[in-house]
């Protein structure tokens, strides 16, 4: 079992679900997908995975509106879909997730990622904003 664990996996109630169980949503285009791979590969011997990902039940899927491919997935990512992606790259077989029920749940965990990441000076400047965002 390989894990990608999140710097601050001890300030969430953090899962560490086999990768094969979620999926993401959105709908990059694979040369985008790529370039971010290469560009992640070289941030990540320095920062690591920051947080951990956002997932959310499928069987939730119509009470948080998104568009859900394979239900048969028990989980789909909701924030971290290029983490997901950088995990399988790097053959990972587990990683660090927040599970959420719903919007709201969402919102607080995302407030609380954004407030430990600027307690902890892990956002000093515009570029660490944009690497964060861009990995949510």
């Amino acid at each position: 079992m390989k894990v990608l664990k999140s710097k601050f996996d001890s300030e969430f109630d953090v899962t560490h679900m086999d990768i094969d169980e979620m999926y993401p949503i959105d709908k990059e285009k694979k040369v985008v997908i790529m370039k971010f791979m290469k560009k992640f590969a070289k941030e990540f011997p320095k920062k690591g995975m920051l947080f951990p990902l956002i997932v959310y039940p499928t069987k939730n899927s119509d009470n948080l509106g998104a568009r859900i491919l394979n239900k048969r997935i028990p989980y789909a990512v909701w924030y971290g879909c290029n983490r997901l992606r950088f995990a399988v790259y790097q053959q990972y077989t587990h990683i660090s997730v927040v599970i959420v029920q719903n919007e709201k749940e969402c919102d607080a965990v995302l407030a609380k990622i954004f407030a430990l990441g600027k307690q902890k000076e892990e956002f000093k400047t515009i570029n660490d904003l944009n690497y964060i965002k861009q990995t949510y």
